[in-house]
């Protein structure tokens, strides 16, 4: 199967291509499958709290599955000067 959707969606298995996962409380992680598209990432992360990302890893070697790692940032922390929100 490609990597890059056809026009159609009927190609696409039951098989979520984003999914979350919260390893201990304040920590997040983002898994990404071959055939993601943007809106696949965005709805998984648009209800998120305000965060920073720390690191990522393949879960397989010569995979393209990716798992982005992120921290919750502090609620009292303010107006990030660096453009976040």
């Amino acid at each position: 199967m490609p990597s890059i959707p056809p026009p159609s969606d009927g190609w696409r298995s039951p098989r979520p291509f984003v999914s979350l996962d919260i390893p201990e409380p304040g920590l997040y992680a983002v898994t990404i499958r071959s055939g993601a598209t943007l809106r696949d990432v965005v709805d998984v992360v648009a209800s998120l709290p305000r965060l920073l990302y720390i690191d990522h890893h393949r879960p397989s070697p010569g995979d393209s599955t990716v798992t982005l790692h992120f921290r919750a940032l502090p609620h009292d922390l303010g107006p990030l000067p660096f453009g976040g929100v």
